[in-house]
């Protein structure tokens, strides 16, 4: 992903954010203050969701006993980052029987996301 990123993105360099399973505070604000820079500066951010039974999910996905992997593209910020709003391929996708439940751009706690990209991470 990052590789196709940098490939349309010239100057500007994306770099991988690793987090671990469970993102400390340190990760928390780390992602709040890069979410916020990179939109001031017009370029979005990767997100890649990691979604697992009866943990947090993006809006309109299902509970499921599968954990799901999903890449996302997070394109704004709102409350001095605290909230961020996303883009979710999955809304409209024929192929997932549950995409009706999920509408393209959706807000969520900046706080909540990080915990879903825990033991993936980003490209910001």
């Amino acid at each position: 992903m990052k590789n196709q990123l940098n490939r349309y993105s010239s100057p500007f360099t994306y770099v991988t954010v690793s987090l671990p399973y469970t993102p400390t505070t340190t990760d928390k604000t780390n992602f709040r203050n890069r979410l916020m820079s990179n939109i001031n500066s017009g370029h979005a951010i990767a997100g890649d969701a990691v979604e697992m039974y009866n943990g947090p999910h993006l809006i309109g996905h299902p509970n499921r006993p599968a954990t799901s992997y999903h890449w996302f593209a997070i394109e704004g910020y709102g409350d001095g980052g605290a909230s961020t709003h996303y883009a979710d391929s999955v809304a409209g996708a024929s192929s997932i029987s549950w995409s009706s439940s999920v509408a393209p751009y959706n807000w969520i706690s900046s706080d909540s996301v990080t915990t879903i990209m825990g033991a993936r991470g980003y490209i910001w």
